[in-house]
């Protein structure tokens, strides 16, 4: 259960737009998932509006401002009710004079620059996940932050067989698990004892994954850490009152 938990706490939304003088392109994304939007093409809309357009000399008197503008219209009308961050992928040029004239205002500061109207979406995904590392991570970082500031109060603990029961009857709001370890033991879930082994033998369950399971079905968020702060134990939790 417990390598699962990036996945299920990642529900974190944004946004990629890829744009350039000939492509635009909007993708709904999630850490794990990436869809794309289907706009209008706001691209030939802008050219035909444009009173410069012929074959030839169009892109040679390109007015990236104005194009920009409009372009920004058509996504803003698309994302004028979210507020989850944007990563544009473009080159330099372009994606300064956007940041400039969006409605929008939830911009990610880094972009990913260089021209992209031929690099792979699942590539693009992946580096715009690792520009919003910090994103999917924030409610871990709470968490954390929690934990330690509650230290030495009854609203956390770090004993899994208070933790434990307390997962059971919906008493965790935040548990934070230390990843590679696991605790083995016995659960009586009707006395709500818990007995703890020091390895594994025959027929025990993993106490840290039930704590998980239940933690997540009792509406909690669950993470994994390397650490749990101010303790050397390998659970931790913060408890609902």
């Amino acid at each position: 259960v417990k390598p699962l938990l990036p996945i299920v706490n990642s529900s974190e939304q944004f946004y990629l737009l890829k744009i350039s003088a000939k492509k635009v392109k909007l993708y709904e994304c999630y850490q794990h998932s990436i869809t794309e939007i289907f706009v209008d093409d706001l691209v030939l809309k802008y050219i035909i509006r444009s009173n410069n357009y012929n074959n030839t000399d169009f892109f040679k008197e390109f007015d990236y401002e104005q194009y920009l503008t409009d372009i920004d219209k058509g996504i803003y009308s698309i994302l004028k009710q979210k507020d989850v961050p944007l990563i544009l992928a473009g080159i330099s040029y372009v994606t300064d004079i956007y940041k400039k004239i969006t409605l929008y205002t939830n911009i990610n500061s880094s972009t990913i620059t260089g021209n992209h109207d031929e690099t792979d979406t699942l590539l693009l995904h992946e580096t715009a996940c690792l520009l919003l590392k910090s994103y999917f991570e924030k409610d871990k970082y709470e968490a954390k932050n929690m934990f330690k500031n509650y230290q030495h109060t009854e609203k956390v603990s770090d004993k899994i067989d208070e933790i434990l029961p307390a997962t059971i009857e919906g008493k965790v709001d935040k548990l934070l698990v230390k990843n590679q370890e696991n605790k083995w033991g016995y659960l009586n879930y009707e006395t709500r004892e818990v007995e703890q082994l020091k390895e594994k033998k025959n027929g025990e369950i993993c106490l840290l994954n039930r704590a998980v399971i239940h933690t997540i079905l009792n509406g909690g968020q669950a993470f994994l850490v390397d650490e749990i702060p101010s303790s050397k134990k390998s659970i931790g939790a913060i408890l609902r009152h």
